[in-house]
Formats: structure tokens, C-alpha cells, sequence
């Protein structure tokens, strides 16, 4: 059963906007604790400075993503 709030507590995609290549900063952290503790749903880094993050492909705005997004953490 879905409920209101799984996009929220069980997204099946995210994006991370300001997700970064520099080892320490926010948008680096972020990605790595998706695919360290192996979140299951579909990453969607996001920088306009970036082709990849990781092996990830990176994306120059949300708007440019082929996907619905569930969660977009900024």
C-alpha cells in the first residue's frame, strides 16, 4: 500500500542538487551515504559543472533529469 508520505520516507528516486566530485563537501557526502549504505531507488546527482559523480551521470539542472523525481535533496 502507498501512502502520502512514501515519497518522503521511501522515494524511489532522488536527486541531489549540488552533488560534487570534492572529497569532504556536502553534496559529496551525500552521494557516497546513498551508495555506501546502498539505498535501493535511482540517484540523481546534479551539477551543471559535472558530467559524473561518482560512476553516477550527472545532470545540469532537476529539470533535465528523464524522470520523475520523488525527493530532491538540496
Amino acid at each position: 500500500m502507498q501512502t502520502s508520505l512514501d515519497a518522503i520516507f521511501k522515494p524511489k528516486t532522488v536527486a541531489v542538487v549540488g552533488a560534487s566530485n570534492k572529497p569532504g563537501s556536502i553534496g559529496n557526502v551525500i552521494v557516497n551515504n546513498l551508495l555506501r549504505y546502498e539505498y535501493k531507488g535511482k540517484i540523481f546527482p546534479v551539477n551543471p559543472k559535472a558530467d559524473k559523480i561518482e560512476w553516477l551521470q550527472c545532470y545540469p539542472s532537476v529539470s533535465a533529469i528523464p524522470e520523475a523525481i520523488d525527493l530532491a535533496i538540496i
